[in-house]
Order: C-alpha cells, then sequence, then structure tokens
C-alpha cells in the first residue's frame, strides 16, 4: 500500500501488478497493459499505446493467481496520460462504472 501523508486521498492506493485489457475510442481492438497500482475509484495502468485524456476506456482485470486484486470489468475515463521510458506510457484511470466479471455459462 503507498502511504504518502501528502497524497489527499479518500481510499487508500495498493500497489500490485495484474494484467488488464482495456478498450478505448482510439484503440483498434482490445490492448493488454499492466494494472500498477488501484483504489476503490481507479487505477495506474502502464501501457505501448498512447491514450489521450479524457478517453473512455472499457476495463478488464484479469488477476491469474493475484489473491489481493478482485476480477472486475468496469468503465474508466482516463484522468492523466504521460510518457514513461521510451515504449511505455502511464494511465491514470478514474472508475466510473464497476461490475463482476463474466461468468462461464453452465451447459444445460
Amino acid at each position: 500500500m503507498v502511504n504518502n501523508s501528502q497524497e489527499n486521498r479518500n481510499f487508500p492506493r495498493f500497489t500490485t501488478e495484474c494484467p488488464v485489457f482495456y478498450l478505448s475510442d482510439e484503440a483498434n481492438g482490445w490492448q493488454v497493459g499492466v494494472m500498477t497500482n488501484m483504489s476503490a475509484t481507479g487505477m495506474k495502468i502502464t501501457c505501448k499505446e498512447a491514450v489521450p485524456e479524457n478517453a473512455r476506456m472499457q476495463i478488464k482485470l484479469t488477476p491469474r493467481g493475484n489473491t489481493t486484486v478482485p476480477a472486475i470489468r468496469g468503465e474508466g475515463i482516463v484522468v492523466r496520460s504521460e510518457k514513461g521510458d521510451a515504449r511505455r506510457y502511464q494511465i491514470a484511470c478514474k472508475m466510473i462504472k464497476v461490475e463482476p466479471p463474466e461468468r462461464p455459462r453452465r451447459p444445460l
């Protein structure tokens, strides 16, 4: 958990790594990134593609054994987009809709 006394947050932020699938208006299909931290209201994603601020994104978290991260799907708005190292971008996304993951249907 990030514990920085200068941060003004209503919810704690947890540092973790988890694959995340995202789809933005600018993307050509689903993209894969890595969620690097999350709170009750948003997340930070490292990705290869630039996503502009204020873009809407569909998001699917797939923890794959990471028990600290729930499997969710939802929708968010990019509140910050910054170029990181030479081939990565840092996206801060505020979640505006969160749903449980789709469950596989049982055969009849």
